[in-house]
């Protein structure tokens, strides 16, 4: 091969490169300037939250954007109350920021069962 050929393909390589990583990071910015504004959209997406991490941990994902109502507390979105058992005795807390970050999601299986466990000195 000719080393005018070898140096245009290298030019464009880099260029093509260029080109589709700002596309990429373009999308990512338009991703993160996503707002979070209704009771409705909050809901919906905390709903997301806690039946995928459900999922992981117990294999179940029982939670709908009606199980709990959104609350818009300052710049936080909270959904859910880990307080009493929920639904299919779960229960979820999720909160967010209103632009989706800083997300903390706890979910909760309720059981009867009880362990006690026994702690002092061994003799």
């Amino acid at each position: 091969m000719n080393r005018h050929f070898l140096i245009v393909f290298f030019l464009f390589t880099i260029f093509l490169f260029s080109f589709l990583s700002q596309s990429a990071l373009q999308a990512e910015d338009k991703d993160s300037n996503t707002q979070i504004t209704t009771q409705k959209q909050a809901a919906e997406f905390a709903s997301k939250l806690a039946n995928e991490k459900c999922k992981e941990l117990f294999g179940n994902s029982p939670f709908t954007p009606n199980s709990y109502v959104a609350q818009l507390s300052g710049s936080r979105w909270i959904w859910g109350n880990i307080g009493l058992p929920g639904i299919h005795d779960f229960s979820a807390e999720i909160g967010f920021n209103i632009d989706g970050s800083e997300q903390k999601v706890r979910v909760v299986l309720h059981t009867d069962a009880a362990e006690i466990v026994k702690s002092g000195p061994k003799k």
